[in-house]
C-alpha cells in the first residue's frame, strides 16, 4: 500500500478511473488521499429511480457541496414496475424524488441527462403496466423546463437521451428557450413509442392516431432542426415509420455529424438516401437497426405528391398499388460505399438476432430480417421478396462485404473513440 500511495495524484486518477465502480466504495476507505480521488468517478454516473430509497440518496446528494459538483450523467428511470407512480395521470412520485427533479440544476456540472419514461405493452388479453401519457408529459416538463430555466442555461449539458417518447407533441418543446437549448447539444437520442396502449399482440390492423401523424410530421422542425451542433443523433421507435407515417428526415442537415443510429426507419425513397450522403464530409459511424426498404404499397386514400399517404390511410383491403419503389440494398450500400469517405464502422443490427450486443447484417438470418416490406390497406407492414432482376440476394451480401471491407481498412488506418465504448453509451433502447 506504501508503493501504491507513494505514486502521484494523476496517475492515480487514471487507475481509479479505470476500476469498475462497484470497486470504488472500498477504495473510498482505505484512506483521505484514495477517497478524495475516488470520490468523483464514484458520483460521476447516478441513476434516480422512483422509490423513497432512491430519492433520499439524491437529497443527501444534493446537501453536500463536494458531491453534488462531482455529478456530471444522470438517468432517471421513471417507472418502476408493481410500483404506482401516477393516481389519475397526476404523478404520485416520493417527496425526496420530486425535491431531486425540482433542482436538477444544483449539479452545477450536469452534462448528459437521460429520460426512461415508461413504456407500454400487452399481455395475453389485457393492457399491463399502461401509463397515461399525462404522466409522460408530466416527468418530461418537471425536468426540460427546468433546463430552460437561467440556471439551467448555466449547466454544461451537451446529451440528452429520452427513450419511450410518446409519439405525440409534448408541450414542454413549446417553452421559449426549447429551441435555443437543443441548439447547444452535441448528442440527441430519441427513442419514440408509437403505440400509446402498448404494441398491439395482434398485427391484424395498425391504426395510428392523428396526433402520432402530426408528431412525426413535425419531428424534424420541433427536435432536429434547432439542434444544429449535434455530432451524435439517434432516432429509434418501435414500428416503422418514415413513410407511413411520414418524416421529412430529408430536410435537415447536421454540419458536424460523426455517428448516426437510426432505429425502424423505412427508405421509401432516393431523397433518404440522399439526406444520409449529404453528412458524407463528416460521418464516421452509421448503425441502421432494423431499417428495411419499402418494396410496395397497398392503401385506400389520397396520397401526397411525393407517393406518401395523405393523412390517415383508410381501413379496407385492395389490390391496387398505390406505390412503388425499385432500389433495393446493394444499390444503397454500393452508393455509401462510394460517397462515405469518412466512414469508419457501419452495421446493420436486429433486435431480432440472438446477441443483444451489435451485430453486423451477416449474423442475422435473411429469413428473420426484414431487408424490404410492403405496406398494406390495414396499416400493417410486412416483409416481402424482391424480383430477381433488381436485385439477387448474393449482390446484397456482395454489396455488405465491400462496404465492411471498405470502413474497416479505414478504421485500422484511423485512430478514433472506441467503437465498443460508443456503442455501450448508447442506451438500449433498440
Amino acid at each position: 500500500m506504501a508503493s501504491f500511495q507513494s505514486l502521484p495524484n494523476e496517475l492515480l486518477e487514471v487507475i481509479v478511473n479505470n476500476l469498475p465502480r462497484q470497486d470504488l466504495p472500498h477504495i473510498r476507505l482505505t484512506c483521505s488521499r484514495l477517497a478524495q480521488i475516488a470520490t468523483k468517478p464514484m458520483f460521476r454516473k447516478l441513476v434516480l429511480g422512483t422509490s423513497t430509497e432512491s430519492g433520499k440518496g439524491f437529497v443527501e446528494i444534493l446537501a453536500s457541496e463536494e458531491l453534488r459538483t462531482c455529478v456530471s450523467q444522470l438517468t432517471f428511470n421513471s417507472f418502476q414496475v408493481g410500483q404506482r407512480v401516477c393516481e389519475r395521470g397526476a404523478a404520485t412520485l416520493p417527496n425526496e424524488v420530486i425535491h431531486t427533479l425540482r433542482n436538477v440544476c444544483a449539479f452545477e456540472n450536469l452534462g448528459s441527462v437521460c429520460i426512461n419514461l415508461p413504456w407500454n405493452r400487452r399481455a395475453t388479453g389485457s393492457l399491463r403496466n399502461v401509463v397515461p401519457q399525462q404522466y409522460h408529459f408530466q416527468i418530461l416538463d418537471m425536468i426540460l423546463a427546468k433546463l430552460l430555466t437561467p440556471s439551467g442555461r448555466s449547466l454544461p449539458i451537451k446529451t440528452l437521451a429520452l427513450h419511450n417518447l410518446p409519439s405525440k407533441n409534448t408541450p414542454v418543446t413549446e417553452k421559449k428557450g426549447f429551441d435555443r437549448f437543443l441548439g447547444r447539444l452535441s448528442t440527441l437520442q430519441l427513442g419514440v413509442w408509437m403505440h400509446d396502449k402498448g404494441v398491439p399482440e395482434s398485427r391484424d390492423h395498425i391504426d395510428l392516431s392523428i396526433k402520432c401523424l402530426d408528431f412525426f410530421a413535425k419531428l424534424p422542425v420541433v427536435w432536429l432542426t434547432p439542434a444544429q451542433n449535434l455530432s451524435t443523433l439517434a432516432l429509434c421507435s418501435d414500428d416503422h415509420w418514415g413513410y407511413y407515417p411520414k418524416v421529412d428526415i430529408e430536410k435537415t442537415y447536421f454540419p458536424s455529424l460523426q455517428a448516426l443510429v437510426l432505429g425502424k426507419l423505412c427508405f421509401s425513397h432516393d431523397s433518404k438516401l440522399e439526406w444520409l450522403l449529404k453528412h458524407a464530409t463528416s460521418l464516421q459511424k452509421l448503425y441502421l437497426v432494423d431499417c428495411s426498404i419499402l418494396r410496395e404499397a397497398f392503401f385506400l386514400g389520397q396520397q401526397d405528391n411525393d407517393g406518401y399517404p395523405a393523412g390517415r390511410i383508410q381501413r379496407g383491403n385492395t389490390d391496387q398499388r398505390s406505390y412503388t419503389y425499385e432500389r433495393c440494398w446493394s444499390y444503397y450500400l454500393m452508393e455509401m460505399s462510394l460517397s462515405l469517405k469518412k466512414l469508419t464502422r457501419f452495421v446493420m443490427h436486429s433486435r431480432k438476432s440472438a446477441a443483444a450486443s451489435f451485430s453486423s447484417w451477416r449474423d442475422i438470418p435473411p429469413s428473420r430480417d426484414e431487408r424490404y416490406i410492403r405496406l398494406f390497406a390495414d396499416g400493417v407492414f410486412e416483409p416481402c421478396t424482391v424480383e430477381q432482376e433488381l436485385t439477387s440476394e448474393k449482390e446484397d451480401w456482395d454489396a455488405l462485404a465491400n462496404l465492411l471491407e471498405v470502413t474497416t481498412a479505414r478504421s485500422n488506418r484511423r485512430r478514433g473513440p472506441n467503437d465498443r465504448q460508443f456503442e455501450e453509451s448508447i442506451p438500449g433502447y433498440w
